[in-house]
C-alpha cells in the first residue's frame, strides 16, 4: 500500500513573435483561430485515450502481497479478557501468546521474462512472506532480492519464464501538464486505470529521501504503491510510491519515482544486493539573493551548507555551515538538486573537489568520501524562503537539558512566538533556533546580540522536526524599528 504522508503543499504557453530588432508586426488573432478545429479537437482528446498504451503494460503489471509480522503480544501490558481467551485457546502453553500478522497488497513490475519486479521498498520492508499474483491469476512466492529505503525501491525474483516484461521508457522528456496514466489494485481492485497529467518534475519531499518525484494529480490509494507510471506512448515513466492525505483523505496529489533512477537501483540491487554510496556529511539547501546577501557571497545560485557532521569528511576538509557551494567534481552548481546529483554519482573513498564561497571570497577544497552513514545520521535537505515584512522577528524560550533530551534536539532555543516579518519569513512556533548566519546562539541574549549585530537579511539555521535548514529574515532597521515603536506608543495614546 503507498506509503500515506500527511503533508501540506501548496501549463504554460509559448508565443512565436519576431527576433529583436525586427520591424515585423504581427497581426492580431482572428475570431476563427480562437476557435479550435474539429481535428484539432479531436486530436486532444484522442491524446487522452490510454486503452492502447494500457494494453501493452497490463500483462506486466503484477499484485504484491506481503504479510508483515508483529512483535509478540505482551502479556503484562495485555492481561484483560481478551488474552485470557487466547490463553484458553493455547492452554498447551499459557505464556506463549500467538503472534498476529498484517496484510499489505500492493502492485509491482515485470521486468524481465526470467521474473524480476521492481515495487517500492516500504511495501516489502518488514515482511516475512511476500507473494505475487500475475495478470492470469497464478501466484509465485517471491524472494526479495535487495532494497533501498533511501530511494523506496525494491527488487523482487519469482522463478518463472517467458512472463511478459514491461516497456520501460524515460522520464526525461515529460513535461508539467502531461497525461499520464497508473495501474495499480487499489484496495485490491487489480489492473485498476487512474488517468492524469504530469503536475511538477524534480519534486523534493521533506524527511531523509532526496529522490527527484514526479508529482502528479492522479488519486492513487492503498494497494497502487510499486504500480507503473505510464505515458501517452505506453512506456513506463515511473514507479508510484507516494500519495499526500489531509484529515486521512487524498488530496489527488502523488508522487513517482523515475524510472531511469529505479533501473539505476535496482540493477545494483541485483549486483549486490544492496546501494553503496559516497557520503560527505553535510546537509545543504538552495541558495537565493536573500541568502546570499546574508552571507555576502557574490552569488545567486548554489547549494548553501546549513549542516555539517562532526567528524565527517566535509568537516575534516574545512568546510564550515553558511558556506555556499558553486562548483563540485569539475562542474557548477545551480542549487542542492546538483549537488545532491553529483554526490550520488561518487564512488565511496574517492576525492573529489568542491569550490564555495565564505564571506566573499572563493576557495576550493579537496573532500575524501567515504561510505554512508548510518540511517539516523543522514540529513534532511530544506528549502529556502524569503519574503519580508515589517516590525519585531521572535520570542523565544531557553529549553532545559531534559527537554533537549525528549526533543533530541542541539538547540538551546525554542520560538514561542513570531512576528508577521519572521512568520512571513517561514519560521514557526516551535522551531528550535540554533544559529544566526554561523554564529551558535544559546541564550536570549546571545540572540539579541546576534541580531543588534546584522544589518540587512540574517539566515537563521533551525531544527524543524529534526530536520535543519537556513531560513534568510530581513531584520528591521534601527530607523524602521523607532517608526514602528512610535507608531505604537501613538495607538496607545
Amino acid at each position: 500500500m503507498p506509503a500515506l504522508v500527511a503533508i501540506t503543499i501548496a501549463c504554460g504557453c509559448t508565443a512565436v513573435r519576431p527576433g529583436l530588432g525586427s520591424t515585423q508586426v504581427a497581426a492580431g488573432p482572428s475570431r476563427d483561430s480562437l476557435t479550435a478545429s474539429p481535428e484539432a479537437a479531436a486530436s486532444a482528446v484522442e491524446t487522452r485515450d490510454f486503452s492502447s498504451s494500457v494494453a501493452r503494460q497490463r500483462a506486466a503489471v503484477v499484485r504484491v502481497v506481503a504479510i508483515v509480522p508483529s512483535a509478540d503480544m505482551d502479556v503484562d501490558a495485555d492481561d484483560n479478557s481478551r488474552t485470557q481467551l487466547v490463553r484458553q485457546l493455547n492452554s498447551g502453553s499459557q505464556n506463549a501468546l500467538p503472534r498476529t500478522a498484517s496484510r499489505a497488497d500492493a502492485s509491482g513490475i515485470l521486468t524481465t521474462s526470467d521474473g524480476y519486479i521492481l515495487t517500492n521498498a516500504h511495501v516489502v520492508e518488514d515482511a516475512s512472506i511476500v507473494k505475487v499474483v500475475l495478470i492470469t491469476g497464478d501466484e509465485y512466492p517471491a524472494r526479495v532480492v535487495g532494497m533501498d529505503i533511501e530511494t523506496d525501491v525494491a527488487v523482487l525474483k519469482i522463478e518463472a519464464q517467458n512472463l511478459a516484461a514491461a516497456a520501460l521508457g524515460d522520464s526525461q522528456h515529460l513535461r508539467a501538464g502531461q497525461w499520464v496514466a497508473a495501474i495499480g489494485a487499489p484496495f485490491g481492485f487489480e489492473q485498476s486505470v487512474t488517468v492524469g497529467v504530469v503536475s511538477a518534475l524534480a519534486r523534493n519531499l521533506p524527511g531523509e529521501s532526496s529522490t527527484p518525484f514526479i508529482q502528479t494529480d492522479l488519486n492513487l490509494n492503498p494497494g497502487d504503491s510499486g504500480g507503473p507510471l505510464i505515458d501517452i506512448h505506453g512506456t513506463v515513466v515511473g514507479i508510484n510510491a507516494e500519495m499526500a492525505l489531509r484529515d486521512g483523505a487524498p488530496t489527488g496529489i502523488s508522487f513517482a519515482i523515475p524510472i531511469e533512477l529505479a533501473e539505476r537501483i535496482a540493477t545494483e540491487l541485483i549486483r549486490s544486493g544492496h546501494i553503496d554510496r559516497a557520503e560527505l556529511g553535510i546537509g545543504f539547501q538552495d541558495v537565493d539573493p536573500h541568502l546570499s546577501a546574508a552571507f555576502g557571497a557574490p552569488v545567486t545560485a548554489g547549494a548553501l551548507i546549513h549542516t555539517v557532521v562532526a567528524g565527517g569528511p566535509a568537516e575534516k576538509a574545512g568546510l564550515r555551515a553558511g558556506d555556499i557551494i558553486v562548483a563540485f567534481d569539475g562542474k557548477n552548481v545551480a542549487g542542492s538538486r546538483q549537488l545532491t546529483t553529483a554526490i550520488a554519482s561518487l564512488i565511496p573513498g574517492s576525492t573529489v573537489v568542491a569550490s564555495f564561497w565564505r564571506r566573499g571570497n572563493r576557495s576550493d577544497v579537496l573532500i575524501c568520501s567515504v561510505h554512508s552513514l548510518t540511517r539516523e545520521a543522514r540529513l534532511s535537505r530544506g528549502s529556502a524562503r524569503t519574503v519580508g515584512s515589517a516590525r519585531e522577528l521572535v520570542a523565544v524560550h531557553r529549553l532545559p537539558p531534559e527537554a533537549r533530551k525528549l526533543l533530541g534536539t542541539e538547540g538551546y532555543l525554542i520560538v514561542m512566538a513570531v512576528s508577521e516579518r519572521a512568520a512571513a519569513a517561514g519560521l514557526n512556533m516551535g522551531d528550535i533556533l540554533l544559529a544566526i548566519n554561523t554564529t551558535p546562539v544559546r541564550t536570549p541574549d546571545e540572540l539579541q546580540q546576534a541580531l543588534a549585530a546584522g544589518q540587512g537579511t540574517l539566515a537563521f539555521l533551525i531544527d524543524r522536526n529534526g530536520a535543519r535548514t537556513f531560513i534568510a529574515v530581513p531584520v528591521p532597521q534601527p530607523r524602521e524599528a523607532s517608526r514602528s515603536a512610535h507608531a505604537q506608543r501613538t495607538a496607545k495614546q
